[in-house]
């Protein structure tokens, strides 16, 4: 995934925080100037993750999504709909 972003200049990245995590630590600063926009969804964002993205790009808006689903919201969509 980091060689495609180098070489693809990628502008925009969705992910899981622990993936982006694994890739924003190993581009280098010239590598991540590409990216705008980041969208991050499922889990929780830690503030040492903003740092480091800040590190190799200044300009990375971040974008974090969490929703939260139960077992019981699906259950009963599941019986409404008869499925």
């Amino acid at each position: 995934i980091k060689a495609i972003i180098a070489k693809n200049q990628v502008t925009h990245f969705i992910s899981v925080p622990a993936l982006y995590r694994a890739i924003i630590g190993e581009l280098a600063r010239e590598e991540a100037a590409s990216l705008k926009i980041i969208t991050l969804a499922g889990d929780r964002l830690s503030p040492d993750l903003l740092e480091i993205t800040r590190k190799k790009n200044r300009n990375i808006e971040i974008s974090h999504e969490l929703v939260i689903a139960t077992a019981d919201l699906y259950q009963d969509e599941k019986s409404e709909f008869d499925l």
